[in-house]
């Protein structure tokens, strides 16, 4: 989003520089990960995981069509759009048509032990993690700044942050790559072993 939807700065090729190694490492990391021999958490923490993955998009994007929707019935731009001099704002356009449906799809996938959301699940509560950890300390920043009103998003946001770290941290922990050969001996995880033959 600092790529596309920030004014131009000091950090705009950082910015371009992050989004394109980023894509980049997924294109050529995807497929070599889908068909390694991997094993993932079972039980509790695989499905404490693939809970806060889902709350996460449902309540963030409850809280996007919670401005846009009433102001569309009312024929209005949202108040947000208007004080930021957006046509419209590409972090709902971002998050509602990607981000925010791939948290519940990749949590329900995960729930279900399903090898593709087993896979990313512990990607998108990272990226949950460090994208809480900015919105914070921007909020932060506008607070020092003498803007007001910043602190109910400012504990949400935080919440939902602390519980993205430590789930993702427990469902890491938890999976292991096993040397090529050697036996699978954590009980808690062979039982979602990922290959080429899991159900996709």
């Amino acid at each position: 989003m600092y790529a596309v939807a920030v004014h131009l700065n000091d950090l705009f090729l950082v910015y371009v520089a992050v989004l394109g190694l980023s894509a980049w490492a997924l294109v050529f990391h995807h497929g070599p990960l889908r068909r390694a021999d991997l094993t993932f958490p079972a039980g509790r923490v695989r499905r404490t995981a693939a809970a806060v993955s889902i709350g996460v998009g449902v309540l963030f994007g409850g809280l996007w069509l919670g401005e846009l929707v009433p102001a569309l019935l009312a024929g209005e731009v949202p108040a947000s759009i208007v004080e930021a001099g957006l046509w419209v704002n590409p972090i709902h356009v971002v998050d509602l048509s990607m981000v925010l449906p791939a948290f519940v799809l990749t949590g329900v996938a995960a729930w279900r032990g399903r090898a593709w959301g087993l896979l990313w699940l512990g990607p998108w509560l990272v990226f949950s993690a460090l994208m809480g950890t900015s919105i914070v300390a921007a909020m932060l920043l506008m607070a020092a700044g003498g803007q007001t009103g910043t602190l109910p998003a400012t504990v949400l946001v935080s919440v939902v942050t602390l519980f993205s770290l430590a789930t993702s941290v427990a469902y890491l922990a938890g999976s292991d790559e096993p040397l090529p050969g050697s036996p699978h001996t954590s009980e808690s995880s062979s039982s979602l072993r990922f290959a080429s033959t899991s159900p996709r």
